[in-house]
C-alpha cells in the first residue's frame, strides 16, 4: 500500500509540474510582463524563427490569407473589426481610414487635439509602441483589448521580416507591415482597402477615370459644336454685311458672335479635367479608401507642379530649426524631412541623417554661415527664445520676421510623427514660400478645411481653422 501510495503522488506531483509550465507559456502569461519590450522579450525566443509563411488560429472567426508590403503572408479573419496600431505613425494613418476600428492607440494624443479628434478615439487606451527604441509595450491592455490584427506603418527596415514573425510569434496576434512614405502614401491607402477587404484595383479606376473622361469629351463636344455653330452665323452675318455695309445691326450682330465663339474656346481648357470635389464624391461614395488614396494624389501632384513651375535659382533655402536652442535639424536626407524633399526649397541642413529621432545636431557658427530665407520653428518657445538671443537675431530671417512656427493641431504639418499629417503641410508650406505660384493658387483656409474633413472626419469651425493657421504666425 505504501509503495502504491507514492507512486500516485508521483504522479500528482508531475501532472502538476505540466499544469504549471503550460499555464506560464501560455498568452496569458504575458500579462505578467505588462511593461517589457518586446525587443528584450524576444532574444528569450527560439532563434530559428525564420518562416515565410504565419498562420494563427483567428478565434473561431473565417481565415483569409494576406499579403504584406514585405510578402509575409498572415492568415487574419475575413472581416476586421478590431485594429491597433504599432506606433503612432501608423496610428494616424489608421485613425484616418478605419477610426471606428481602432481598440488602443499607441500613443496619447496631446491636449491639442481636444475637439479635433472625436472624443471616443481620445478615450481608448493605451498599448504603447510595439517596438523599436522606444518601446513601451502594455501587453495587459492588449490582451484585454484583443485585436484582430497588429498594424505597423511605416519606413521598411532591414529586418522588417524578422521583426514582425517574433512580434507575432510573442503575442498570439497576427501582425502585419504595410509600407509608408509621404511619396507613396496614395499605394498605402490601396494596400489598406486590400487589408480590409475592401480593395479598389484597375477597375474601379479606370470606371471613374473613364467616367470623367467622357465628361470632359463630352462638353469638348459640346464647345466644339457651338463654337462651329458661331463660326458659321459669323459667316452668314459677314455675307450679309457684305451684302449691306451700312447695316450697323448686321455689324454689331457679327461682333457679338465672334465675341461668344471666343469666350466659349477660352472656357474650354476649365472643363478638360474634372473636378476635384466630383472625384471625391464619387470615391467616396464607392471606396472611402479610394477618397483618401485621390486626396493624397492630388497634394503631392501639386507639389510636383511647383517644382516644374520654380526654377532652382529661384527656390529659398530653409533651416528647420527644433531642440531647446535651435540646434537641432532635420537632416537633407532624412526620413523626417521628407516635407522638404517634396518641395521646390533648398534645406540648407546638407548633412549626416541621426535616425535615432531628435534631428541631428549643428552649431550656431553653421547656421549663420548657411543664412537661411526662412527658418521653420519647432515650438512657440523656441521662437521666444530666437527672437531674444542675440546670434540668431543676427540673421537675415529674425531680422525680416521670415521665422514661422510649423502648424501642430492635432499634429505637426512637417513630421511629429512622419505621417499623413505631412500632406497637409505640402499645401501648407508652398502657399507660405511661393503664394503667387500657379500650383498653390487657393485659399489655405479653403484647403485646411478639405483636409481635415477627408482625413480627420471633422467640419472645422471658423474659430477652428484661426486656431490651427494662427500658429504660423511670427
Amino acid at each position: 500500500m505504501r509503495k502504491k501510495s507514492t507512486l500516485s503522488l508521483s504522479i500528482r506531483a508531475a501532472l502538476s509540474f505540466f499544469l504549471l509550465a503550460a499555464l506560464l507559456l501560455s498568452p496569458l502569461s504575458l500579462c505578467s510582463v505588462k511593461a517589457q519590450s518586446p525587443e528584450k522579450a524576444v532574444e528569450n525566443l527560439a532563434p530559428n524563427l525564420e518562416k515565410a509563411t504565419i498562420s494563427l488560429p483567428a478565434q473561431g472567426a473565417a481565415l483569409r490569407k494576406f499579403t504584406d508590403s514585405v510578402g509575409r503572408e498572415v492568415s487574419l479573419p475575413t472581416v476586421l473589426k478590431k485594429v491597433a496600431p504599432s506606433g503612432p505613425l501608423a496610428q494616424i494613418v489608421l485613425y484616418t481610414a478605419v477610426p471606428d476600428k481602432l481598440v488602443g492607440v499607441a500613443r496619447p494624443f496631446g491636449k491639442a487635439a481636444a475637439g479635433y479628434i472625436d472624443k471616443k478615439v481620445l478615450e481608448l487606451p493605451e498599448f504603447g509602441q510595439f517596438y523599436g527604441k522606444n518601446a513601451n509595450l502594455n501587453m495587459e491592455a492588449l490582451l484585454k483589448a484583443a485585436p484582430n490584427v497588429i498594424i505597423d506603418i511605416g519606413e521598411k527596415k532591414k529586418t522588417i521580416n524578422e521583426d514582425m514573425d517574433k512580434l507575432q510569434e510573442q503575442l498570439g496576434i497576427p501582425c502585419v507591415f504595410i509600407e509608408a512614405s509621404l511619396e507613396t502614401l496614395p499605394q498605402t491607402y490601396e494596400k489598406l482597402a486590400e487589408l480590409f477587404g475592401e480593395s479598389f484595383t484597375a477597375e474601379m479606376s479606370e470606371s471613374l477615370v473613364s467616367e470623367n473622361h467622357e465628361k470632359a469629351e463630352a462638353s469638348d463636344a459640346s464647345d466644339a459644336a457651338a463654337v462651329s455653330e458661331n463660326a458659321e452665323k459669323s459667316a452668314e452675318a459677314k455675307d450679309q454685311g457684305e451684302k449691306d455695309q451700312n447695316s450697323e445691326e448686321s455689324k454689331e450682330k457679327e461682333a457679338k458672335q465672334s465675341e461668344e465663339a471666343v469666350e466659349k474656346e477660352e472656357s474650354k481648357d476649365a472643363k478638360d479635367s474634372p473636378e476635384l470635389a466630383d472625384i471625391l464624391a464619387r470615391a467616396k461614395e464607392t471606396n472611402h479608401f479610394y477618397a483618401l488614396a485621390v486626396e493624397a494624389k492630388t497634394i503631392l501632384d501639386r507639389a510636383k507642379a511647383a517644382n516644374e513651375e520654380i526654377p532652382e535659382d529661384k527656390r529659398v533655402k530653409v533651416y528647420w530649426a527644433m531642440g531647446d536652442k535651435g540646434g537641432n535639424t532635420n537632416a537633407r536626407e532624412s526620413f523626417q524631412s521628407q516635407a522638404l524633399q517634396l518641395l521646390p526649397v533648398v534645406n540648407v541642413a546638407d548633412i549626416e541623417a541621426n535616425s535615432k529621432g531628435g534631428g541631428s545636431e549643428v552649431s550656431m557658427e553653421q547656421i549663420l554661415n548657411w543664412d537661411p530665407d526662412f527658418i521653420l520653428v519647432d515650438n512657440p518657445e523656441l521662437l521666444a527664445f530666437m527672437q531674444k538671443d542675440s546670434s540668431w537675431q543676427s540673421l537675415r530671417a529674425i531680422k525680416e520676421e521670415r521665422a514661422y512656427l510649423v502648424p501642430s493641431v492635432p499634429y505637426g504639418f512637417l513630421s511629429d510623427p512622419p505621417s499623413v499629417n505631412r500632406l497637409m503641410g505640402l499645401d501648407w508650406l508652398g502657399k507660405l514660400l511661393y503664394p503667387e505660384a500657379k500650383a498653390y493658387d487657393f485659399k489655405i483656409e479653403d484647403q485646411l478645411k478639405n483636409f481635415y474633413q477627408h482625413f480627420y472626419h471633422i467640419e472645422l469651425s471658423e474659430d477652428q481653422i484661426a486656431e490651427v493657421l494662427n500658429l504660423q504666425t511670427k
